[in-house]
């Protein structure tokens, strides 16, 4: 992975993307937007794992009945996602979800959620390594498209290597997507 900040103006740009589009400030759990110009080095560097970010907008649809095991997410997507991803890469699930959904409106629903995520993860996939949950708070309301793009500012700002961005209801059908689409970019002039 290459550091992707390493001038002034590219960080005002990024200042200007956090903001979101109605000027507020972007909610991100657990992420932090204090912009040190000091933590990014000159020199290019290189990480030893390809990081992939799987970003999308999430809700718990109607009618809602409290229970995360009934979220499209956890029935399609990430079933699907066990049976197709590959060994040796981190993936890293940035769920972008608005901050009036009857689900994520309830106390500890973040918690509750991670929870659900892990024991899925751990059912499926049969391991938690390498396979990491980032929930995103948005402002908006019912604007998926804006939340989902809220999920892919938040992976760049945590430095990915490459960018997935699906629905909740995607099925991944074909395993070694990860390496198709990684040797799809590389092949580009300039390449990824």
């Amino acid at each position: 992975m290459y550091y992707l900040f390493n001038n002034y103006s590219t960080l005002t740009v990024l200042k200007d993307i956090v903001r979101g589009v109605d000027g507020k400030l972007l909610n991100f759990t657990n992420f932090n937007f204090n912009f040190n110009l000091d933590i990014f080095p000159e020199s290019v560097t290189k990480r030893s794992v390809t990081k992939v970010a799987i970003g999308l907008a999430i809700t718990s649809r109607k009618p809602f009945n409290d229970r995360t095991k009934d979220m499209v997410f956890f029935t399609r997507l990430l079933p699907t996602f066990c049976h197709t991803r590959s060994p040796g890469y981190e993936y890293h699930f940035y769920l972008a979800h608005d901050h009036v959904d009857a689900f994520f409106i309830k106390k500890n629903s973040h918690e509750v959620f991670k929870e659900k995520f892990e024991k899925h993860v751990l059912r499926r996939c049969k391991s938690l390594n390498n396979i990491y949950l980032h929930l995103v708070e948005c402002e908006y309301t019912r604007k998926p498209a804006v939340s989902q793009n809220d999920a892919m500012v938040a992976a760049y700002l945590d430095n990915m290597d490459y960018y997935y961005r699906v629905n909740d209801d995607t099925q991944m059908k074909d395993p070694g997507w990860t390496e198709k689409f990684i040797k799809t970019l590389q092949s580009y002039k300039p390449p990824n």
